[in-house]
């Protein structure tokens, strides 16, 4: 059977898949803390190596954005992004 990406995952998928413009996502930290961004111009590069033997990918993403609203975070304190959580629904 075919495999298809859940909706919430889609935004990930087309930044790490394709260059695009004018999308937003909206990143969930906790239960009632967020974040929205409005994407601006993403541009993606893969870098592979050892294809032959053990390949290794990894991806590059460099993203222009404008926060759009934050919700339940101290914008002058430092955030976590390695732990940030699940992002929901984006939209492009």
């Amino acid at each position: 059977m075919g495999k298809y990406i859940p909706y919430e995952e889609g935004f990930l998928y087309k930044v790490l898949s394709e260059n695009f413009k004018l999308g937003s996502y909206e990143i969930k930290w906790k239960e009632n803390d967020f974040t929205d961004i409005n994407n601006v111009e993403s541009r993606v590069h893969y870098h592979i190596s050892n294809a032959n033997q053990d390949p290794k990918a990894r991806i590059e993403v460099k993203m222009k954005a404008s926060l759009l609203e934050v919700q339940g975070y101290d914008l002058g304190k430092e955030v976590d992004l390695k732990n940030r959580g699940k992002g929901r629904a984006g939209h492009w």
